[in-house]
């Protein structure tokens, strides 16, 4: 059906640009983001064994400002983040109908020019009561 249809294919090679794309923009931001929280855990946990209580305070002080300014500069990312994946189960879900409204005609009209005779079942089915009656003729007996 897709290789009959042009704007089919087009639509498939749409999808499959974007996806690529998807999973290229979406594992650069991952990485990025993987760093900077892996480096505020080892940080956090580094500082912790400082013994000086007061330093110790200091500095996970320091560290906590630092990574919330990291979350307020990257928050228009994640947030385009999250509309990108929003969009990507949108993009799904129209594939998806698309997919049975192209496909549906074909079922229909397979239905419409293979439908079975009913003729084939009323005999069959008459031929089942027959045995029925017989051997309910012999159990009579």
């Amino acid at each position: 059906m897709v290789s009959e249809n042009q704007n089919l294919k087009d639509i498939e090679k749409l999808l499959e640009g974007n996806n690529t794309e998807k999973i290229d923009i979406l594992d650069k931001y991952s990485a990025f983001d993987s760093k900077n929280e892996s480096y505020y855990t080892s940080a956090h946990s580094q500082c912790m064994e400082i013994k000086d209580s007061v330093l110790r305070k200091k500095i996970l002080s320091v560290i906590k400002l630092s990574s919330d300014q990291y979350k307020d500069r990257t928050s228009h990312l994640t947030a385009m983040i999250r509309n990108i994946e929003s969009k990507n189960i949108s993009i799904q879900d129209y594939h998806t109908a698309m997919k049975v409204m192209v496909t549906m005609p074909l079922i229909e009209n397979y239905q419409h020019e293979n439908l079975p005779k009913d003729s084939i079942y009323k005999g069959f089915s008459k031929q089942q009561d027959m045995i029925i009656n017989k051997m309910d003729n012999i159990i009579k007996k």
